[in-house]
């Protein structure tokens, strides 16, 4: 027994004065070479560096400068810097784990870290470190992480982590001084705070990110970036790898985007609740707002916009819309669903507006996809609108409209099915015409929708509109009179397509009736009665140098006009005088869509005009001599 323990303290001893001795000898100059022979001997990794720095005062410590690490079946690797403590398990259980290993490598890349030998390190620093991969760019990395390990495979760690990247671009976006701060348990990611300069502006970041559940936004800003083309193609190419994502908050704060299409200066906007990639329709408890200085779209300019959403299942709660376009102010809020618009509230005022054809096809095309539409409280002030066709421009200045709980499209149907609606025009301008102050009032309930008043005064006449339209009733009967005092005879070419110009005045009384399901129950089923009484009528030379010159005073017979099934018979009328000879007569077949013709003589020659069934009307041969002229 005795002599038992003379040997386990012998052995102790040998052993302690070996690694004593090995310990001297690495603080000597021959420590590289002492270490290296140890590394390959422990691992079979060649290891070379030029200075060992240990001191006795922390056994476990060691640093190394100027390394070169060559795996037996792999290409040499060059360090700037390790320094590592080593963990009593490397003693106990022989491999290689450390409390902390920190590597400076501004080279190291990926494919570095995969050749270094399995290894443990409780706190792992990388420092200087740069790498490359398909869809990533990065240098002057920084990388601390607790609980890290290396089978020969992957790397692993978990545990509160750092990544400090000077420069990186991933998938084309370019990010500074990007800094993240967070924890990894399993997959999951919890980012505390990351912070980037990019997107000309400054950006940052907190929430999870699960690899195999999604992710978690608690809060994403953006701060005075500049979205331009190159960077939308950019996020449009990561955006498909983002699903499940849970958004708490994302606010952009004085930003710009310029776009060919859009642009908007300074823009401030929030977006709440939101679940990505999920629709609209699909969200709960989701808010969108939005502000900017302006919002330039194609060619149509909004100034200082402001947009409250809210959005729960299916309908969308619009809590403000306010912006200015064209000098009008225009404040909105209301309901949307998948297939009903109703606003409680539609107000415009100051609105001086050129309606250009493709800004009104598409407010169309917006107005046709809903199937109902309500405003409760409607009103439209002190408006101008132009719209300058050649074909007919028209122009409307001193705009009132107002509207009580009106409902302007049902059943994919237009018209008024509730409510009271008024208009009045300070003077209007239809292709030549003037009407003084005209007004229309309107009611409707249940479908039964009526003009109670309609007034169309021109400078020395009047029109009279009366009628109603029962939008509930199965084919959709309606009936409408008319009735006018000294109506301009300028009307008949403006409106109406009259092949030569003239003045004077007319009366006339109309009245008719019909359906208005489609186009085929309104053709087949006009009803019509109508007299129109010329006086004081003359033919004008419409030529640019003498326009308005009376060149010929002429009679005119009563007009007299009636259909029946959608068949439209004519009396005879003529209009005639000194050289002047102008009359028509005969049936216009709405069923078949035939054509109606004038013909007539005067002394500058004939003239012939046809007219389609199709509104609007448009001439198929007009001739006419120079004197007297075509006008449209």
């Amino acid at each position: 027994m005795r002599w038992l323990l003379k040997v386990v303290a012998t052995l102790v001893i040998v052993t302690l004065v070996s690694a004593l001795a090995w310990l001297s000898v690495l603080q000597s100059r021959f420590g590289p070479s002492l270490l290296a022979q140890t590394t390959q001997l422990v691992s079979g990794y060649q290891l070379s560096t030029d200075t060992v720095s240990y001191t006795f005062s922390e056994p476990l410590h060691i640093a190394l400068k100027d390394v070169s690490l060559t795996p037996p079946d792999g290409e040499t690797q060059h360090l700037n810097s390790v320094a590592a403590t080593l963990s009593l398990n490397a003693l106990l259980k022989w491999r290689w784990e450390f409390e902390e290993l920190s590597i400076a490598a501004p080279t190291l890349t990926l494919d570095t870290l995969a050749q270094l030998p399995s290894h443990r390190a409780h706190r792992l620093s990388l420092r200087d470190v740069s790498w490359q991969t398909p869809t990533s760019d990065a240098s002057g990395v920084h990388f601390s992480a607790a609980n890290w390990h290396f089978d020969g495979k992957s790397h692993q760690f978990g545990g509160p982590f750092q990544l400090q990247i000077a420069d990186i671009h991933w998938h084309g976006i370019a990010l500074e001084q990007l800094l993240i701060t967070g924890e990894r348990t399993a997959s999951l990611w919890q980012i505390e705070a990351m912070t980037a300069n990019g997107l000309g502006g400054t950006l940052s970041f907190s929430g999870d990110i699960d690899s195999r559940q999604g992710a978690y936004v608690e809060q994403l800003t953006a701060h005075k970036i500049k979205l331009d083309a190159n960077t939308l193609a950019a996020l449009q190419q990561v955006s498909p790898l983002w699903h499940n994502v849970d958004i708490a908050q994302i606010s952009i704060i004085d930003s710009h985007i310029d776009l060919p299409d859009l642009k908007v200066q300074n823009l401030n906007a929030n977006l709440a609740h939101w679940r990505w990639p999920a629709k609209m329709s699909e969200q709960q408890n989701g808010t969108i707002s939005l502000t900017a200085d302006s919002i330039l779209y194609h060619d149509q300019l909004l100034d200082e916009p402001i947009i409250e959403l809210g959005f729960d299942l299916g309908t969308a709660r619009l809590e403000l819309l306010s912006l200015t376009y064209n000098n009008g102010l225009l404040l909105a809020s209301g309901l949307a669903s998948d297939n009903h618009l109703a606003l409680d509230e539609l107000r415009l005022t100051g609105l001086e507006w050129l309606a250009e054809p493709q800004v009104l096809q598409g407010l169309s095309d917006y107005w046709q996809r809903w199937e109902e539409i309500s405003i409760n409280k409607l009103s439209i002030g002190n408006s101008q609108i132009t719209y300058a066709t050649p074909e007919f421009p028209v122009q409307l200045n001193g705009i009132n409209i107002s509207g009580d709980s009106v409902t302007l499209r049902r059943q994919h149907r237009n018209g008024l099915w509730d409510g009271e609606l008024s208009v009045n025009l300070a003077r209007g301008y239809f292709n030549q015409i003037a009407l003084r102050q005209p007004a229309l009032k309107m009611r409707s309930e249940q479908g039964n929708w009526t003009i109670a008043e309609s007034f169309l005064p021109f400078d020395d006449g009047l029109l009279v509109l009366e009628g109603d339209v029962r939008l509930t009733e199965q084919g959709i009967p309606w009936q409408l009179d008319l009735n006018g005092n000294n109506i301009p005879a300028a009307i008949l070419p403006s409106w109406l397509h009259f092949p030569i110009n003239m003045e004077g005045q007319w009366d006339l009384q109309l009245a008719a009736n019909g359906l208005a399901e489609n186009a085929t129950y309104a053709r087949y089923s006009l009803d019509m009665e109508g007299q129109a009484q010329f006086r004081d009528v003359a033919l004008l030379d419409n030529t640019t140098d003498n326009a308005h010159t009376v060149v010929a005073e002429v009679n005119a017979t009563p007009f007299t006009i009636s259909s029946q099934r959608g068949v439209v018979t004519m009396q005879p009328w003529r209009l005639f005088g000194q050289g002047v000879e102008i009359k028509t007569q005969g049936r216009w077949d709405l069923t078949q869509r035939s054509e109606f013709t004038l013909q007539g003589r005067t002394q500058c020659g004939d003239i012939t005009q046809a007219w389609t069934p199709d509104l609007p009307w448009v001439a198929t041969d007009q001739e006419a001599s120079v004197c007297l002229g075509t006008i449209r």
